[in-house]
């Protein structure tokens, strides 16, 4: 990541009075450098291992049932 990214990421993120054009350049660079790719493909691992791992968990269906939906629940995007 260019310096000068890291510096405006360093600067913007955690400022209590973020703007939204301020929150539009923390945005286009985590997407420009491929952060906001990576995280998605880490969510999506997990995601799997998860569901695998209930395939063979020794809990009651209803407990299986409901571990899957949080799982749904906790990675389904929104925006």
């Amino acid at each position: 990541m260019p310096v000068h990214q890291r510096t405006t990421l360093d600067t913007l993120v955690g400022t209590p009075s973020l703007t939204d054009a301020d929150a539009d350049r923390v945005r286009s660079i985590i997407t420009a450098t491929g952060a906001r790719d990576t995280v998605e493909q880490m969510i999506h691992t997990r995601y799997e291992q998860a569901h695998k791992v209930l395939d063979d968990a020794p809990f009651p269906a209803e407990a299986t049932h409901t571990l899957r939906r949080i799982t749904d629940s906790a990675t389904a995007r929104t925006a």
